[in-house]
């Protein structure tokens, strides 16, 4: 099988790409190794991707003309769109939204037109649960919320599911919006939350929240995420729109004292203080998806629990510092 995957220097890309590398399949991976800082890190992911054989890296953004020249000659089966502008922790009195719309959605657009012409059979786009927004209902649902979401990702990653949805039904292209929850696991960006707690607890300073301590979120393993992407390539789907979570909820205060645990920090020594940012306005309370429709119509369930997924991300941060390889977030 032949895969494009845009975003594959990022954590989820690199992570599928990886996969469907071993399985034998021939990849063409696209990232420009912009957004995330230091550059050495998506650069490591790409200099391990490139000692496959059956790895074409292209270095140039999803907007970039010079793509479709690029891969003119090339033909493929499927294409998962993970490329995307999604941090948004910089400053709240001036959002500089342009640039999410310019990733999420007219980036989508552009990676649609060149899925059908390099005839693939299957787009999926890699959105987010951002897009629900706040709610008072218990379970975010694919049909029963109508979403409205609080945050320049989620509004622009909303905007580009619209434009999957049109496109869709235009080029009549089978593709699958996929609201992907909280990633974590070995290889994850230390500015997210699982990562923020590693950092601080390791280097003995107090957590910086953005929002409140007792916010809940669907946290989903790095494996189960990438099994759950490969399990849509051989399903019969036209357009459908699925969660991607563990169906499990935690605050972040249990999320914390679990890392703790890893790490052998007593509770007693954890400090909670706020960021001089406060971004809870434009962050949800309360996350729990229900992962129903996923697990029926893709034939998969996570197979990773909370504790073991931590204990595993720990253990590689730990490997990690220990042979000073740190990224940071700038």
């Amino acid at each position: 099988m032949k895969v494009l995957v845009t975003g594959s220097s990022g954590f989820v890309g690199h992570a599928l790409t990886k996969r469907l590398l071993e399985l034998g399949n021939y990849v063409v991976g696209i990232d420009n190794i912009e957004a995330e800082s230091p550059n050495h890190l998506k650069e490591s992911r790409t200099l391990e991707l490139t000692s496959y054989k059956n790895f074409r890296f292209v270095k140039l953004g999803v907007l970039n003309e010079g793509v479709e020249s690029l891969l003119k000659e090339e033909s493929i089966d499927i294409v998962v769109d993970l490329a995307s502008k999604d941090f948004y922790y910089d400053s709240h009195e001036l959002l500089n939204y342009s640039p999410y719309l310019t990733t999420n959605v007219i980036g989508t657009a552009k990676i649609i037109e060149l899925a059908k012409k390099l005839g693939a059979k299957k787009y999926i786009y890699g959105s987010t649960f951002s897009v629900y927004g706040k709610t008072k209902k218990i379970k975010f649902t694919e049909k029963k919320i109508i979403p409205k979401p609080v945050s320049p990702n989620g509004s622009s990653k909303l905007a580009g599911e619209h434009v999957v949805e049109f496109m869709s039904e235009y080029y009549n292209l089978p593709c699958v919006v996929l609201r992907i929850f909280s990633e974590y696991g070995p290889g994850m960006p230390l500015y997210k939350i699982i990562g923020h707690y590693m950092e601080k607890f390791h280097h003995g300073e107090g957590l910086k929240m953005y929002s409140s301590i007792d916010d809940t979120r669907d946290f989903i393993y790095i494996d189960d995420l990438v099994n759950y992407i490969i399990s849509t390539f051989d399903k019969r789907l036209k357009f459908q729109v699925f969660n991607i979570a563990s169906g499990k909820s935690y605050s972040l205060r249990e999320i914390a004292y679990k890392v703790a645990v890893e790490m052998g920090i007593p509770k007693s020594k954890i400090k909670i203080g706020k960021s001089h940012k406060n971004f809870s306005d434009i962050t949800a309370n309360k996350v729990q998806a229900d992962i129903s429709k996923a697990v029926k119509m893709l034939k998969y369930k996570p197979q990773t629990d909370i504790d073991t997924g931590i204990r595993n991300t720990v253990k590689w941060y730990l490997e990690t510092e220990q042979h000073k390889h740190r990224y940071h977030k700038s």
